[in-house]
């Protein structure tokens, strides 16, 4: 098997994937066929791996297997383990690789074809019997599970164990038995859905774990069973490694990723290791992680390997793909010890005759006869020594071991006897009690109970005659008194009788018990006598087993010490070789000794002189401390750039593809962001070429290397320190100043919050002020036309009012004689009257010209109705201005202060108020307009308000004010009147007023006409 010693390597390259698309990145992974090569584009041209198998983008999963994985099943049915293990970063395609997720739908994997080609393999091959079985586990978090359990996930957690026969095993691993390709893949698919996976930002369904799928195969020959083998076939489909940075993991997917990473690592540190010629045969880092252990025999053991490395050709992924195939490399270094799986016995046997037979014919070759009798013994010698001293040993365990056999018989022997002795006194002690119990004087006389029953019956039927007979003879007193004394006797007799029969009764029950504990007894007998005779037959079989044991053991210690006194002189012997060589090595030790001690001197004496010349390093190795220190630093700044870039040219690339699917984008911007994402990726090849011809993996490494003496390492572990505390320095300072600076922003943002709060209160309110505003502009505007028609109208009234005041004053001056009382009122009532046909409440005056002419004979007698011409007067812009200034009261010598003369001098303060609360009311049209007093003209009647009531003789109707009954007759009159001014539709029209303001008017012009007509009969008479 020396083709199959060395781990295979095989590379395969999957396509971009739409995100990778989406970033706008670009393939730097090209593939060699011809040489299975693979190298990087316009980076590392004249660097290629090369690996057993390379598979571009376009390879499929059948070209896969065919190449890779279909040579190694033929040593699977040899009786060689295979292990094939799928290794790359997260979201390389390394569960499609393998096929741990195949549905009957999907792409054939590695897994479910290796499982076809094995049935196919046991359906033509008839010379074996095969069992196959199959396991499932996952290692999620260093904690090993077993996926094809029926328990809750919490009971299947597994232990590994190792063992210096049977290796690595996993204790209660559930391994089930198939017998076809679709019992297997059921399996395969039931344990994938127990599988830890989720989601990422590289990959929709990332595997959290590493799965190990195994099929285990057990050959028995049906003619030869030293041709039985048995092999495993491990597929292991591993986690990829990520950066949190570019998957986006928080939490526990954060946690997962550490572990996973954590694995890898040790993973790596193994290949590593194994793949350097100079650490193979030294200590490998197996146990550092669970994943190692597992992969022990498939990592340098008892395995035929294939590693398949999956990579992405992105230049997104750069770092991971050349990490990838630098550990792929190392890998094929590896050298595994691949033995045919048969049983440990026969392979044993066989490996020993082989040895038996090679030395011989060593010996056989070699020169001298005697030289070889001499080797010859004292290979035996060598080789019987440990065997000797293992025998003498052997013998005196085994002396020991018979007496320990010769202590346990006899104590067996003595308790056995304890045990006869015990079981003796209690079966005496059972048969002296049955016997008491039978010969115990329990016998009952059937006969004397059976009279006693008798006599019994009957005294009783005698005591029932007697009863019956002292019935019958009441009178005879003696008789009676015997016959008493008589039942008297009889009565104690027959409780006597009772009594005997109940003790016969109870003698009888005791007996019976009595009769069955002795049968209980009885049998207890038997059994101890039969417990008696089998512990006496076993003593006696105890006794002859000891007896032929014992002589066998003598025989056997009789050989013994015969070869323990061979082995005696032998051990002296050597005793006495072995004195005369420690007496050489003692010696040769001191000889040593003397020598180590000439060698520490000169390595003192050495050190000394090197020191001193060394005493200067430490000053001379600054400037490259600080050369290396300031250039890892730039090489941190530039991965943080290219990080910067590669997220630009995914922005850029975004804008491109929403530009491209826009119709109406225009050509030159689309032209201006492809050189731009061109430049982006300039720069990004650039700095991965600085990054990589840092080779930073490398120079970590030799830095350590530089320190050469103990002071240039504590010079550069100071100068370190140095630089680490004054950064941390810097960074503190930075904090405090980040810290400040969130702090105002938050109070920044506060604020605006608060004042974005304030200006939306205040733009509220303005908008109601406003609209306030408005609303009582438009009402002003209304109030204003209002005004001024109700102005235009008063003006137009005024003039009236003046035509009609100086036609009434001629009319006064010229007459001729003045009429009489009578008739003015008369004729003032005709003319001074409320036309209702009219609108907005007037009252037409007018005095005819032609009356001013009129003799006073004529004006007595003309009924004419045209002497006064009704004028139109509204009724709240009737003003008597003019004739309240000229009566003047105070200063009026032919006034008389009657009655009359004083209800006329509250009326005009009256109408002075009504004109006030007039004026105010114009200025107030809403509700909130000062309230109507009541203090205006009201009477106090106590009946129906006729004759002397002042509002009667007014012609007024009584008000709400007044303090009349309510059911007066002037106020019935004024609500009929008002209702009939209603009818005739004066008041259709409301005006903008209250109707209350409307009512007021009314009332107001109703008392300005009656005071109208009292001023103009006052001047008639006075004139």
């Amino acid at each position: 098997m020396s083709d199959n010693t060395s781990v295979r390597v095989a590379v395969r390259v999957r396509p971009l994937v739409p995100t990778e698309l989406s970033r706008g990145c670009k393939e730097i992974v090209d593939v060699i066929k011809e040489n299975e090569q693979i190298l990087i584009k316009n980076i590392d041209k004249d660097k290629a791996y090369t690996f057993n198998y390379v598979l571009g983008t376009l390879s499929k999963q059948g070209e896969l297997y065919e190449r890779c994985v279909q040579p190694l099943m033929g040593n699977l049915f040899k009786g060689y383990n295979v292990t094939i293990l799928a290794y790359g970063q997260t979201g390389s395609g390394k569960t499609h690789t393998m096929g741990t997720s195949y549905t009957e739908h999907g792409d054939m994997g590695v897994i479910p074809r290796c499982v076809n080609e094995i049935f196919d393999f046991i359906k033509e091959n008839f010379a074996y019997n095969f069992n196959i079985s199959v396991t499932f586990m996952e290692l999620y978090q260093e904690v090993l599970y077993d996926l094809l359990s029926d328990k809750p996930r919490e009971q299947c957690i597994l232990e590994i164990r190792e063992d210096t026969t049977k290796g690595i095993h996993i204790p209660n691993l559930t391994e089930i038995d198939v017998q076809n390709v679709n019992t297997v893949l059921e399996t395969l698919q039931k344990g994938t859905t127990r599988r830890a996976t989720s989601a990422t930002a590289m990959n929709a369904h990332s595997s959290r774990s590493h799965a190990i799928f195994s099929v285990n195969i057990s050959m028995n020959h049906k003619e030869n069973c030293h041709e039985n083998k048995q092999s495993k076939l491990h597929l292991v489909d591993l986690a990829g490694s990520e950066r949190p940075k570019k998957t986006g993991a928080i939490g526990n997917t954060f946690k997962e990723g550490v572990n996973i990473n954590k694995g890898l690592f040790v993973l790596g540190n193994v290949i590593s290791s194994l793949g350097d010629e100079k650490s193979q045969h030294g200590f490998i880092p197996y146990r550092d992680s669970n994943l190692t252990r597992l992969l022990k025999d498939s990592l340098g053991g008892n395995s035929i390997t294939l590693m398949i490395a999956c990579v992405s050709p992105a230049d997104y992924n750069l770092e991971e793909t050349i990490s990838t195939l630098r550990y792929a490399d190392r890998a094929k270094k590896i050298k595994n010890k691949p033995v045919v799986n048969q049983d440990p016995q026969a392979a044993e046997i066989n490996s020993l005759k082989k040895t038996i037979q090679h030395l011989r014919l060593q010996i056989l070759g070699q020169g001298n006869e005697l030289i070889q009798v001499y080797k010859v013994h004292s290979y035996n010698h060598e080789h019987n020594k440990p065997s000797m001293k293992d025998f003498a040993v052997g013998g005196h365990e085994q002396s020991e071991d018979i007496q320990e056999k010769q202590e346990s018989h006899t104590n067996r022997q003595f308790n056995l006897n304890i045990q006869l002795t015990e079981i003796e006194k209690q079966l005496n002690i059972k048969e002296n009690l049955a016997k008491e119990l039978i010969s115990a004087n329990y016998v009952v006389d059937y006969q004397t109970m059976a009279e006693n029953e008798a006599k019994i019956e009957q005294l009783e039927k005698e005591k029932e005659e007697l009863q019956q007979m002292l019935k019958n003879i009441g009178n005879s007193g003696k008789i009676s008194e015997q016959r008493r004394k008589r039942v008297q006797d009889l009565e104690h007799q027959l409780s006597e009788l009772k009594k005997r029969v109940q003790e016969q009764n109870q003698k009888i029950k005791m007996k019976a018990r009595d009769e069955e504990r002795i049968k209980v007894l009885n049998k207890e007998i038997l059994e101890m006598k039969q417990t008696k005779v089998k512990l006496v037959k076993t003593m006696r079989e105890e006794s002859d087993k000891f007896r032929q044991w014992k002589i066998q053991k003598e025989r056997e210690c009789i050989k013994l010490k015969q070869q323990d006194i061979k082995k005696q002189c032998e051990i002296a012997r050597m005793k006495v070789i072995h004195s005369k060589q420690q007496n050489v090595f003692k010696r040769r030790v001191e000889e040593a000794e003397a020598i180590n001690r000439r060698l520490k001197l000169a390595l003192s004496v050495k050190q000394q002189a090197q020191e001193s010349r060394n005493a200067g390093k430490a000053e001379r190795i600054e400037p490259w401390l600080k050369q290396e220190f300031d250039l890892y630093v730039n090489l941190l700044e530039a991965e943080a750039t290219l990080k910067v870039l590669l997220e630009d040219r995914a922005t850029l690339q975004q804008q491109l593809d929403n530009m491209k699917n826009n119709s109406d984008a225009d050509s030159t911007d689309c032209k201006s962001i492809e050189d731009d994402l061109e430049l982006r990726s300039v720069q990004i090849q650039d700095l991965q070429q600085k990054l990589l011809d840092s080779d930073e993996d490398t120079k970590a490494k030799s830095r350590i290397d530089k320190f050469q003496t103990m002071a240039e390492a504590k010079y550069g572990i100071k100068f370190l320190f140095a630089r680490a505390a004054e950064v941390v320095k810097e960074k503190v300072g930075l904090q405090m100043k980040l810290t400040e600076l969130q702090e105002l922003y938050t109070d920044t943002q506060e604020k605006l919050k608060s004042q974005g709060e304030e200006t939306e209160q205040i733009r509220q309110e303005y908008e109601e002020r406003i609209r306030s505003l408005l609303t009582e502009i438009n009402e002003i505007k209304d109030s204003l036309a209002k005004q001024e028609a109700l102005q235009k109208q008063i003006e137009e009234l005024e003039l009236k009012n003046d035509e009609l005041t100086e036609k009434l004053e001629e009319f006064v001056i010229n007459r001729t004689v003045p009429p009489t009382p009578a008739l003015i009122e008369k004729k003032m009532n005709r003319t001074f009257m409320c036309n209702p046909a009219d609108s907005d409440d007037a009252v037409k005056i007018e005095v005819s010209s032609d009356a001013y002419g009129t003799p006073p004979n004529e004006l007595q007698n003309s009924r004419d109705r045209n002497l006064l011409k009704p004028v139109p007067v509204k009724f709240h812009d009737i003003s008597l201005d003019d004739f309240v200034d000229e009566d003047d009261v105070k200063n009026d010598p032919d006034w008389r202060g009657t009655p009359l003369g004083k209800r006329i001098m509250e009326e005009k303060e009256i109408i002075e108020k009504n004109k006030k609360l007039q004026k105010t009311s114009l200025k107030f049209p809403d509700d909130s307009r000062p309230s109507k007093r009541s203090s205006e003209g009201s009477c106090t009647c106590k009946k129906s308000c006729k004759g002397r009531c002042g509002c009667f003789k007014m012609g007024k109707s009584c008000q709400p004010t007044c303090k009349c009954d309510e059911q007066c007759e002037n106020r019935e009159k004024s609500e009929n009147a008002y209702l009939k001014e209603s009818d005739d539709d004066v008041f259709m029209k409301p005006r903008s007023v209250d109707l209350q303001v409307e009512c007021r008017k009314i009332d107001l012009s109703l008392n300005l006409r009656r005071r109208k007509v009292s001023t103009i009969k006052r001047m008639w008479f006075n004139s």
